[in-house]
């Protein structure tokens, strides 16, 4: 049961602001506004049955009469709220608190406040007892609430100064805790249907909904209202969809405004971070998938910065293999080495680039034209770091070894020989070499490498394969 008190109004005749608004707004707002004219109480059933509409309809009017500021509401019983008459003088005295003025201003960015609204917001302060701080909460909370945002009505917030005064919430912490609780389960939903600009009553099952939100997973009103944000670009919004959403932050422990707000910025500011590695990748679209998002938080877990994310994308790019999983390779690797920044991981590559220039040279003074493998990165970190060569020594024995069967074996037996005798430089490679040389002449044996060059380079490489060659073969021969 609602009841209209229109005490005010004798006769039956509207203000001609009223009659300015009625006709801006949808056809129901004049029909139940003159209803109350009329009447003293009903039922929204009745109601809807004289005037021919739903019941949906009757409460969308309701909520308009009330956001424009020609209804005023305690409960359910709603009073007909007159235009406040104009003040005449030429430059009225606005009241004195320049910051508190600014700041509520602020809060109604673009709409200017007139010195009538302002006379409200003092009224709360001055009639009301509200604290300043108190004020300028609830007015942020109503414009947060209204489908009309910044455009609420004023006397919409009068009101609700009115009904927290009367219930002693007179202090930021009890503020706090009034804006979380939200009211009741109907009207809790209520105001989220209006959040996701649903214009209807809430369902039983969507008051269950609330009441499973609220009682069994612990969300708080406010938290519930900033979970709406993250159902901005959702087509059909609904409660079914915001309670998947929820479910999920429940999963997380994210129950109040606060954390809500917090998760969402976070979660923003990942979904940017992200479009920038698929950007760098090159990828086609821009679309966050649930994998994409996995894989990111998981290289940021394991240290690596955005620019050394990117660098890897990027690279990936050019390496011809433009896909996550591939990164997600690289990754790996460059975390085993403890590369986490651009920086050091660029050293890396250009160290690693100058080292295979080096033993591609090898290899060509070998007589072996071929790509680089792991293999021959092995096997040149042994000739360096196991028999303690520098590249003058190896590059003297790829010359002595090119043309062999298998010249990279020849050189390993070379290299273990010279170590033993205390080779350190290339003039010390060519007297060792020239010694055995001569020992090898004079015992006449035939296991002198510099005495098998009794084939042409074409005619070896067509006779014997190198034994090395077919062992990377075997792996792949992966040149990366």
């Amino acid at each position: 049961m609602i009841t209209f008190d229109a005490a005010a109004l004798r006769m039956v005749a509207i203000p001609r602001d009223a009659a300015e608004k009625l006709l801006a707004a949808p056809p129901a707002c004049a029909k139940v506004y003159l209803y109350g004219l009329v009447r003293q109480k009903a039922e929204i059933d009745e109601m809807a049955a004289e005037l021919h509409l739903s019941k949906n309809q009757v409460q969308e009017a309701v909520d308009a009469l009330l956001e424009a500021g020609l209804w005023a509401s305690e409960g359910a019983a709603f009073s007909y709220a007159l235009p406040a008459a104009e003040c005449r003088e030429t430059n009225p005295a606005l009241y004195e608190d320049a910051a508190f003025n600014a700041m509520l201003q602020a809060l109604f960015t673009d709409r200017e406040l007139s010195y009538q609204e302002y006379q409200v917001f003092y009224e709360c302060i001055d009639v009301y007892g509200l604290p300043k701080p108190v004020v300028l909460m609830l007015a942020e909370y109503m414009i947060t609430l209204s489908r009309a945002k910044n455009r609420v009505s004023i006397a919409a917030i009068r009101d609700k100064a009115r009904e927290w005064a009367r219930e002693g919430v007179d202090t930021i912490e009890r503020a706090q805790e009034r804006m979380e609780e939200g009211g009741s389960n109907a009207d809790a939903a209520r105001q989220i249907l209006k959040a996701l600009k649903i214009r209807r009553l809430p369902t039983d099952e969507e008051e269950k909904l609330y009441d499973k939100w609220v009682r069994e997973w612990g969300f708080s009103f406010g938290g519930i209202m900033a979970a709406t944000a993250a159902m901005t670009k959702v087509q059909y919004p609904n409660m079914k969809y915001l309670d998947g959403i929820l479910k999920n932050l429940h999963r997380q422990g994210k129950l109040t405004a606060k954390d809500i707000n917090e998760h969402f910025a976070r979660t923003e500011e990942t979904g940017e971070a992200i479009k920038e590695l698929l950007m760098a990748l090159g990828a086609p679209r821009l679309t966050i998938t649930a994998e994409a998002r996995e894989k990111y938080m998981k290289w940021k877990n394991m240290g690596f910065s955005q620019g050394a994310l990117c660098f890897a994308c990027a690279y990936a790019a050019r390496q011809g293999a433009a896909n996550l999983e591939y990164v997600d390779k690289l990754l790996i690797g460059w975390a085993s080495k403890r590369l986490f920044s651009e920086e050091g991981i660029q050293e890396y590559l250009a160290a690693r680039e100058e080292k295979r220039g080096r033993i591609q040279a090898m290899l060509e003074q070998a007589g072996l034209k071929k790509q680089v493998t792991r293999g021959d990165e092995a096997v040149y970190d042994r000739f360096t770091g196991k028999y303690g060569m520098n590249d003058e020594v190896i590059g003297y024995a790829a010359q002595c070894a090119c043309g062999l069967a298998a010249p990279l074996k020849a050189m390993e037996k070379m290299l273990s020989r010279w170590q033993a005798a205390g080779v350190k430089s290339l003039a010390d490679a060519r007297r060792e070499d020239e010694a055995f040389r001569a020992f090898a002449g004079r015992d006449g044996k035939k296991g002198n490498p510099m005495m098998e060059r009794n084939y042409t380079l074409e005619e070896l490489r067509g006779k014997i394969k190198d034994s090395l060659e077919e062992m990377e073969e075997q792996d792949g021969g992966n040149p990366v």
